[in-house]
């Protein structure tokens, strides 16, 4: 199975969230990713925020907040990932 990369309007979302927060303070999370829904189901590759951190999905997922399912994760770091082509990797 190919690896899959980022698309350029990911790294763009990406970067337009991280230039909007500017100097406002805080993590800047909520700009980059959408809050935890425990409604949905996630892939692994998958970002949201929870507690203003952002997290990346490791395991596939549903319901209530599992921590051994996600790790908390930096923009550089999913930059690196996708650049790799490794966001999508079960670990």
């Amino acid at each position: 199975m190919p690896a899959q990369y980022a698309t350029i309007g990911q790294v763009e979302k990406i970067a337009t969230a991280i230039c909007k927060k500017g100097g406002q303070g805080g993590s800047g999370a909520e700009n980059l990713a959408p809050a935890f829904d425990s409604s949905k189901s996630y892939e692994v590759g998958e970002v949201c925020t929870k507690d203003d951190k952002l997290f990346r999905c490791t395991t596939a997922t549903s319901g209530e907040f599992n921590p051994s399912c996600w790790a908390q994760t930096t923009v550089v770091e999913l930059i690196n990932l996708a650049i790799t082509g490794s966001i999508n990797k079960e670990y």
